[in-house]
């Protein structure tokens, strides 16, 4: 028996208007992304924080990159800006998730920016947990296992445009700004003066999307 499926989802009305002229060309697109985040929307995505030299966003998706999904995603989009300029890392709020951010892009997002950066973090990282933008070697741990299954699911041609956007990206200055002020960054925060006064172990990371 197949069991009937009544959860409703809002489709943008953007999505409607233009399905009514391209109806194949609408239900293309949803067969697509129902497969992931597309390697086009990684790559508008990191252009759009450099072009806005949002760092903070940026960083978030560094995180996203290594830590898993409630390390990352604790301040609501409307507090990080997300739901107001970057729509492509978010979800419908139907969805059974506590938030609405979609992790699968701020982490694919996270790894873009880590294969354009050749600062000594970034490097550090995707030897911890894989890159599953540019492929390599890929740990024999669980985020690795993750890795390596995002990126065998890009296609050869998502593959070549990563490949090529980041040997001909302009954005690198941007992106080793960012992954070279993380250190700064998180020391700073760490000796603010509402921060508790015992010590408080880091939380878990498992690189998980």
């Amino acid at each position: 028996m197949i069991r009937k499926s009544r959860k409703e989802v809002s489709v943008p009305k953007s999505i409607i208007t233009k399905a009514k002229d391209d109806m194949e060309g609408a239900f293309a697109f949803m067969l697509i992304s129902s497969q992931g985040v597309p390697m086009i929307t990684v790559i508008s995505v990191v252009n759009k924080l450099a072009a806005n030299k949002d760092k903070a966003v940026a960083m978030m998706c560094l995180a996203a990159s290594s830590q898993v999904r409630g390390n990352v995603t604790f301040l609501s989009p409307s507090i990080t800006g997300v739901d107001k300029k970057y729509k492509e890392l978010m979800i419908d709020s139907e969805r059974d998730v506590d938030d609405e951010y979609n992790f699968k892009a701020l982490h694919a997002v996270g790894h873009m920016l880590l294969a354009l950066s050749d600062k000594p973090l970034a490097k550090a990282v995707s030897s911890k947990v894989g890159n599953c933008i540019v492929g390599g070697e890929f740990p024999d741990t669980a985020a690795g296992k993750i890795n390596k299954e995002i990126y065998l699911k890009w296609s050869p041609e998502e593959r070549t445009s990563a490949t090529t956007y980041i040997d001909k990206s302009s954005v690198k200055a941007f992106v080793n700004e960012v992954v070279e002020g993380a250190g700064a960054k998180a020391a700073a925060f760490s000796a603010r003066g509402e921060a508790p006064a015992t010590t408080t172990p880091l939380p878990k990371s498992e690189g998980s999307a």
